[in-house]
């Protein structure tokens, strides 16, 4: 990642959306294994490309309408790559659509 000249300087709403999911997975798992092996730890990435993305917030705007003034706003924020993270197939699909705060510990 140090040699790769991206930032989000100038796209700070990137996310999902449309059918990039492989290349958001793909940037996760790369970000995630750069930490990692900064760290001291060994690379996983061969493992993270294979993870499912997470949403941090579930499809739930009514939890958040004091936040947002729209659903379509709430989503586009939903989406951002700051509101994502990956993990194994199954453990994601055991969140479903919890709060953050019922996630939060498991994460």
């Amino acid at each position: 990642l140090k040699e790769d000249d991206v930032t989000f300087a100038h796209n700070s709403q990137y996310g999902l959306q449309g059918n990039n999911r492989p290349k958001i997975r793909l940037m996760l798992a790369r970000i995630t294994d750069y930490v990692e092996t900064q760290s001291g730890q060994n690379s996983c990435y061969q493992e993270y490309i294979k993870y499912d993305i997470e949403h941090i917030w579930a499809n739930r705007p009514e939890l958040h309408d004091k936040e947002f003034d729209h659903e379509y706003d709430f989503q586009e924020y939903r989406d951002r790559i700051g509101g994502l993270l990956l993990l194994p197939p199954k453990r994601n699909k055991d969140f479903s659509n919890k709060s953050y705060e019922d996630k939060l510990e498991d994460y």
